[in-house]
């Protein structure tokens, strides 16, 4: 299945999945050796060679030294062995383990009063000697939460968008104005045609807003809901009728809408450079500088274009869409990062760090 709805059928819980296996295979994991752990072990080995070799020498040169003294065989070989054996024991460093116990144990003490707890001592020294950290971005060093930041469309122009989150909560500002507006027909049509050509759904629980489905296309439903526009009520007017689903392939998705008295349209979303190539009577030169001016502030772009269905079937196909589109706008929008990821990044850069995403 590489695209489309459908139903799955549970076979497998708990640890007869594949997660479950996998579950079991990091249990089974041996620890891998620390730079630490490295170190003591050849220091070890240093050690015990060089014991073992001193040792030898001073057992050799006892029996020898007993010889020219004419002292029995037995009575040089015994006394250099125990002078041997002691030596060999007094040089061992038995104290190191405690010593290299105690100061990792330490620094667990002073990450714990940081409110960090590490489960295993080593792990202390492997994070000191940390140089890069590669981190995952959406959920660890974001929300998780797609938010639409700024609107623009051909007749309306530019409008950010305020709020972040799920909230459907947010005033429409144009650009380079200071006071908020209610949002030109034009962003309007353009949110609602985002919100329609979505699976996602927004829902009010007792934690709070929530998305059923995509954050990106939660996203839509949430600046539509921000512009006033009922996104339930939208969908049940203009009833969809089919859908080509995203596929990285195409880059964008595709809708059929015919409602009872609405003239039947096709909206698609999707990357912008690829609707514009499908689309007739735009500027595409102020297009990209849009598209440009949005991507350089992090965001991520979508654009948004209609077509009128004039055709009695319902069945929509990839011809369809392949040309007379109606450039609508574009949408950026952000995963809004998390404050406390803010001040962890830049805590790591002034300790030299490097934080790769």
């Amino acid at each position: 299945v590489t695209y489309g709805t459908g139903t799955g059928v549970v076979v497998a819980t708990g640890a007869r999945t594949e997660l479950g296996r996998i579950s079991t295979m990091l249990q089974e994991a041996t620890d891998l050796e620390t730079p630490l752990t490295r170190a003591l072990a050849s220091i070890g080995s240093i050690i015990t060679v060089a014991i073992v070799a001193v040792s030898t020498v001073i057992l050799g040169v006892g029996m020898v030294r007993a010889h020219l003294a004419g002292v029995a065989l037995a009575d040089a070989a015994r006394e250099t062995l125990m002078f041997a054996i002691a030596l060999a024991v007094g040089a061992i460093p038995e104290g190191l383990p405690a010593i290299v116990t105690i100061a990792l144990a330490i620094g667990v003490q002073r990450m714990a009063g940081r409110r960090a707890i590490v489960r295993k001592l080593p792990a202390v020294e492997t994070l000191g000697s940390t140089t890069v950290i590669c981190s995952d971005k959406t959920g660890t060093l974001t929300r998780n939460e797609m938010t639409v930041q700024e609107v623009w469309t051909p007749a309306g122009g530019a409008c950010r968008v305020e709020g972040v989150g799920y909230e459907p909560a947010g005033r429409f500002v144009p650009v380079g104005a200071t006071e908020a507006a209610d949002p030109p027909t034009a962003v309007k049509r353009l949110v609602e045609d985002a919100a329609l050509c979505s699976d996602a759904t927004l829902q009010r629980t007792a934690e709070g807003w929530t998305i059923h489905g995509d954050p990106t296309e939660g996203a839509l439903v949430v600046a539509a809901e921000k512009a006033g526009v009922s996104v339930e009520h939208a969908r049940r007017e203009h009833a969809r009728r089919d859908a080509i689903p995203f596929e990285s392939e195409n880059q964008f998705m595709a809708t059929l809408h015919r409602g009872d008295g609405t003239p039947a349209r096709i909206i698609v979303k999707g990357a912008p450079e690829v609707l514009l190539r499908r689309c007739s009577g735009v500027d595409e030169a102020a297009v990209h500088a849009e598209v440009e001016r949005l991507a350089a502030q992090g965001m991520r772009v979508l654009g948004v274009a209609d077509k009128d269905w004039v055709h009695p079937h319902e069945r929509l196909e990839l011809g369809d869409v392949a040309d007379g589109l109606r450039f609508a706008g574009l949408i950026g929008m952000i995963d809004p990062p998390r404050p406390e990821a803010i001040a962890a990044v830049a805590a790591c850069r002034e300790a030299g760090i490097v934080v790769k995403m």
